[in-house]
């Protein structure tokens, strides 16, 4: 799959949740191959974040990748990764903001992820709506 151009979204939604570490572990790797679209930072963007999977903060971090870079996007793996995108190269720089739609039930169970994520982005200037 990776050899060939990614232009679905959600393939990552079909995976075990090891298997989602995985793919956040080969966006990661292969971001400048992947991303070939996206090589300059965008201040005051806004992403639409499909949160129809994101039920966990893996699934978070798969589902904000491509919010942001498109299929196969990466964005972070866990905070302090995404601490280092939020510094620019990573195709958005703040501010900016996300909008989360249709969030599964089972992301506001993750009290603490969802805690440390929202002190990230306050302190970084990024702006989460839930929709």
């Amino acid at each position: 799959m990776w050899r060939a151009e990614l232009s679905q979204k959600n393939l990552w939604t079909e995976l075990s949740d090891k298997q989602r570490v995985g793919w956040l572990e080969v966006t990661r790797l292969n971001y400048n191959t992947i991303n070939r679209n996206h090589t300059q930072d965008q201040e005051n963007g806004e992403y639409e974040l499909n949160g129809k999977h994101v039920d966990d903060a893996t699934s978070f971090f798969c589902a904000l990748g491509e919010a942001i870079n498109g299929p196969g996007g990466y964005y972070g793996y866990d905070l302090l990764s995404m601490t280092d995108c939020l510094c620019g190269s990573f195709g958005a720089v703040p501010p900016f903001n996300i909008n989360l739609q249709g969030a599964n039930g089972k992301l506001k169970q993750e009290q603490k992820f969802l805690q440390e994520l929202k002190e990230v982005f306050l302190n970084r200037r990024v702006a989460l709506h839930w929709n």
